[in-house]
């Protein structure tokens, strides 16, 4: 009867405890093109990156495509 007691205490602990520890983590952190970039620039990759996703675009060729995109969007006006 008292190790039942034991380990009845010892799940509730640990039930509290994981509990405790999730609701103590924060929220994920930002995405690398939100901390190597500013907020504008990131939206740009983004862009550049979900229009490099089109059919027509090869896997190989997609990072010079997206390269390709940030540059003719860095010289666009704002």
């Amino acid at each position: 009867m008292r190790r039942l007691r034991l380990e009845l205490a010892a799940a509730a602990l640990a039930a509290l405890m994981s509990a405790g520890i999730a609701a103590a983590q924060t929220p994920m952190k930002a995405t690398a093109p939100d901390k190597m970039m500013p907020a504008g620039d990131a939206a740009k990759m983004r862009e550049c990156d979900r229009l490099s996703m089109q059919p027509g675009i090869k896997l190989e060729d997609r990072s010079a495509f997206v390269q390709k995109c940030m540059a003719e969007n860095k010289a666009a006006p704002k």
